[in-house]
């Protein structure tokens, strides 16, 4: 992400969705028995419906009882879970403040605003009751207000860093007494009892809190992103978002090549119409250059950023000349991914190489059974260039005259003689004859596919390989019906016969 050049700007009208032209198609699968083409798409559907509970089924008359045993340990946990509250929560005395700081917290999770008749309907409070409770957790800290209009005379209200704080903390006493309570270890338990106890045990990092005051962008936070997974993902939790900045959040998404045309088109205006744009890791060298962005040294000093949680690679990549021009949000590595079963099933190791990769791409092609040997970017532009770029390097060489580092390659100091293209090299030619022989083992209309569709490919059968970005891998990965759910074999990108191992 990069600041644009200016903070007030004119209006931009904010799409809800993305330009026809930017959204992925749709298409239907074939048929049972016809050859699948490039669009591996399953029809829209919903699976079958099922009732949720015992309740919702024509069985009503069938009562479910409940053991003594089990009663028995209900009972304490909610005995034991209301001393854990105490514990663990600052609760005024003499009524019980649990569903006005859990509607509070609801809603700074779900992003709708709050005020005080809301949370005191919510909390099940009489109005003189509730008034004096929300009166008495903002005086502990727990609640913090914030003007919603210029008179001050209106207010949202939102937790402290404090109350998210305990509540986590309470979270985490939760987990542990129904855990010990309800099985998951305990002697007399003839299951264990899961309750997310994964997600417990990582750092995760607490929920963000409101800021004190708005952001002073009288027209809102306007923003330009990429169209892909990752801002689709954060434009879901916009009103999230909203809610934490106190501003409205204008977001225009383009697809990769449209995104550059339009950061440069918006260079051109006497005032930048985007108040944050998402740029291409390539690209920040000629923005920089060309003074399309603002350098954010003195910001990241001011508000002290600790750049320790960025991989280093990732922030030079936004570095010029020593100046920092932006701050990674997404750095999603490009992976060989291959299915396991199909491997295994031609008794082959998984490709460290590109000879190794050819030799299991023509092993695994079975085209007249819809299942093709590699899936691969080879769509004219800026797909292709994209795989010449990695497999040029997979060769040993960048795709320009880059100095050599001790890690590798020095492309944030790139000048003179460092620009010079490196096309008509040996591992450029090697690039070219590798890319010719993979269409061989190619799905059907392999000229047309780029990140999206050869990710789409392997998740619905059409590849048994594939490059693909790890930010897509959820097509597969997260979906139980997919041939390479629980199936995929991860690996660095295979390398020529003269290159390093990655």
């Amino acid at each position: 992400m990069a600041h644009a050049k200016s903070m007030e700007r004119p209006q931009v009208g904010y799409r809800q969705r993305m330009d026809a032209s930017d959204a992925t198609p749709e298409p239907v699968a074939p048929p049972p028995g016809e050859r699948r083409s490039i669009w591996y798409q399953r029809p829209a559907g919903q699976l079958p419906a099922r009732p949720e509970g015992p309740y919702e089924t024509s069985d009503l008359g069938h009562s479910l009882g409940i053991s003594s045993k089990e009663l028995l340990k209900c009972l304490d946990f909610v005995e034991q879970l209301e001393a854990e509250a105490d514990r663990a929560l600052s609760l005024q005395k003499g009524y019980s403040e649990i569903r006005l700081l859990a509607g509070l917290m609801r809603n700074h999770l779900r992003g709708k605003l709050t005020t005080s008749t809301t949370l005191i309907g919510a909390s099940g409070l009489s109005y003189g009751t509730g008034m004096r409770a929300i009166a008495s957790v903002e005086k502990r800290g727990l609640l913090a207000r914030r003007p919603r209009t210029h008179t001050g005379k209106s207010f949202s209200l939102h937790p402290t860093e404090k109350l998210i704080a305990e509540w986590q903390e309470f979270d985490r006493r939760i987990r542990s007494l129904i855990g010990s309570t309800f099985g998951s270890g305990s002697a007399d338990s003839d299951q264990d009892y899961f309750f997310g106890a994964s997600f417990g045990d990582g750092h995760i990092l607490p929920l963000p809190s409101i800021l004190e005051a708005k952001l002073p962008l009288s027209r809102g936070l306007r923003m330009l992103v990429h169209a892909d997974p990752t801002f689709m993902a954060m434009h879901t939790l916009k009103k999230q978002f909203e809610a934490i900045l106190g501003v409205e959040i204008k977001n225009r998404a383009f697809s990769i090549d449209r995104l550059r045309d339009e950061i440069l088109c918006n260079a051109e205006a006497p005032q930048s119409r985007y108040d944050i744009v998402a740029c291409d890791l390539p690209w920040f060298g000629e923005m920089a250059n060309a003074g399309h962005f603002l350098p954010l040294d003195e910001l990241m000093r001011d508000t002290r950023l600790d750049v320790s949680d960025f991989h280093e690679v990732a922030l030079a990549s936004a570095r010029y000349r020593g100046r920092q021009y932006g701050i990674p949000i997404q750095t999603t590595p490009e992976l060989l991914v291959c299915r396991r079963d199909i491997l295994e099933g031609l008794d082959l190791f998984p490709p460290e190489t590109i000879l190794e990769t050819l030799a299991a791409a023509r092993s695994a092609h079975r085209p007249l059974n819809g299942t093709a040997g590699i899936a691969w970017n080879a769509a004219r532009g800026t797909p292709l260039g994209h795989s010449f770029m990695f497999v040029s390097a997979a060769f040993g060489q960048p795709i320009l005259n880059l100095q050599r580092t001790e890690s590798g390659f020095d492309g944030e100091h790139v000048e003179g003689e460092s620009l010079r293209p490196m096309l008509n090299t040996p591992e450029a030619r090697a690039t070219a004859e590798y890319f010719l022989q993979l269409l061989e083992f190619s799905p059907p209309g392999i000229l047309n596919m780029s990140w999206y569709e050869r990710a789409r490919c392997y998740a619905d059968g059409g590849a048994a390989i594939a490059y693909c970005a790890t930010l897509l891998a959820p097509l597969f990965e997260l979906d139980a019906r997919s041939p390479a759910y629980g199936n995929t074999v991860y690996l660095p990108h295979p390398r020529g016969p003269d290159a390093a191992a990655t």
